[in-house]
């Protein structure tokens, strides 16, 4: 069992970044996943006191290099 197919997380910010972090990588051809989990407990009806409104993109341990690369050069194009 390797990481290969493991999800790691390459990004944790806002909901809006998020989802334009996940465009982009898919774009490129690597599947990404936007976890929320403030907005999945008020999809749920319930909130948790505990859930942070910050998003997690995560994608799989053999996309993780190009989709850092990714999320780094988007990043760096908001400072500028």
């Amino acid at each position: 069992m390797g990481t290969e197919n493991d999800l790691f997380i390459v990004f944790t910010g806002s909901q809006i970044d998020a989802s334009f972090i996940k465009n982009i990588l898919e774009e490129e051809g690597i599947h990404a996943i936007v976890h929320n989990a403030f907005h999945q407990s008020l999809m749920a009806g319930w909130v948790e006191n505990s859930a942070s409104s910050e998003a997690q993109v995560m994608v799989k341990g053999k996309d993780f290099m190009p989709a850092n690369s990714l999320v780094e050069k988007y990043l760096n194009s908001r400072a500028d």
